[in-house]
């Protein structure tokens, strides 16, 4: 072998980035689950049956962790084909706050809440971006709702421009969970949707949180029926919708103008 080739090896070993979130195997994830550590989502082989099985799926129904059952070749990629067991997880880059204590802390600091909600988004680089948003234009905290939300990762942190570790981010399993918890608190949620017949420039002022529904299909209408308004951005293009990131720029600024700048 030349010494061309050895050291163009060694250059792609060295240049390769850790993914310092992954854990596999049965040991280590039970560890990191028992040890209070966040875990995203757990993936196990979708043919693995027994006491494993079983064992995973209670740890992640008591610590309310997504679990999801994928094929043998996606773990062998995730884990570059190490002996994984069947067994993968990520934790989290980030430490999630709990809505019930972030809106009390608002209050006690004397500031009324302006929150994001984030409802189903999965592209991390646009959760990444809101967050950058959020935190120039004065946003109190995000949260990261539903199912099939994204999962905050090098990318996303690098999107956010750090970000997402100056604000506080909160998850919740769903979104009507965390429009109950706000309006038990007299915070307003307005969604988003163009079929609203409310402008962006209507009342916006707070206690307020807006929430913002995937990329794909919007918010759902059992969300729509739970917000106390519906608005959206006037737009004059034949183009359907606006990125959603894009949109959240706009919606924050609308929020800064009325919220924090007047």
């Amino acid at each position: 072998m030349s010494t061309f080739v050895l050291l163009f090896k060694f250059y792609l070993l060295r240049s390769e980035k850790p993914n310092s979130q992954l854990v596999y195997g049965r040991n280590p994830i039970i560890d990191a689950i028992e040890s209070g550590k966040t875990i995203e989502k757990v993936f196990i082989k979708d043919s693995l049956t027994g006491d494993l099985e079983k064992e995973i799926r209670a740890l992640c129904k008591a610590h309310d962790i997504p679990l999801k059952r994928v094929p043998l070749v996606k773990l062998d990629k995730l884990t570059r084909n190490r002996n994984h067991q069947g067994l993968a997880a990520f934790t989290s880059l980030i430490s999630y706050q709990r809505l019930e204590d972030v809106i009390p802390h608002l209050y006690e600091q004397g500031v009324s809440p302006m929150i994001m909600i984030l409802d189903n988004i999965q592209d991390i680089r646009n959760i990444g971006a809101i967050a950058r948003s959020c935190e120039v234009l004065g946003a109190h905290a995000i949260v990261l709702s539903g199912k099939y939300v994204g999962t905050i990762n090098e990318d996303a942190i690098k999107t956010s421009a750090g970000a997402l570790y100056r604000i506080p981010v909160c998850k919740e399993k769903n979104s009507l969970n965390a429009i109950d918890t706000l309006n038990e608190y007299g915070i307003k949620v307005v969604g988003t949707s163009l079929k609203a017949k409310s402008p962006l420039q209507g009342n916006l002022k707070g206690p307020i949180a807006v929430i913002m529904g995937s990329e794909d299909d919007g918010l759902h209408i059992t969300i729509e029926h739970k917000c106390q308004e519906l608005v959206k951005i006037p737009q004059v293009g034949d183009t359907d919708s606006l990125n959603v990131s894009v949109a959240a720029g706009i919606l924050l600024y609308e929020l800064y103008l009325q919220n924090i700048k007047a």
